[in-house]
């Protein structure tokens, strides 16, 4: 019998015993800047980004890396886009590209 609160794949935490805080923009900008580090870039991205889209010129000035879900360190189980499974921190959603956008303020949000 699986854990009831265990955390598979794409699947949603469905532990209502766990109230998560509100990471303030400071923080969630940090630990954002903090996967940018742990990602990279794939070459089937790369090749989308640059030969389909023409990009050459912004794909690492922009800093796209791909989303994949992967295991991170040093990351707040709060920031959102990252669940807790068997004990460690995963990257959750659908594979895809880390587009880092910035505020006026240089903060980093999730798109």
């Amino acid at each position: 019998m699986k854990p009831k609160h265990q955390i598979h794949n794409n699947q949603l935490p469905q532990n209502p015993q766990h109230e998560m805080k509100v990471l303030s923009e400071e923080e969630r900008d940090k630990h954002y800047r903090k996967i940018l580090a742990q990602l990279h870039l794939t070459d089937a991205h790369r090749n989308h980004l640059t030969d389909v889209r023409r990009l050459s010129e912004f794909v690492d000035f922009i800093g796209f890396r791909s989303w994949e879900n992967k295991q991170v360190e040093q990351i707040s189980a709060n920031l959102p886009g990252v669940v807790e499974r068997n004990g460690s921190l995963y990257l959750f959603g659908q594979p895809g590209l880390f587009l880092p956008i910035y505020n006026e303020l240089m903060k980093m949000h999730l798109h």
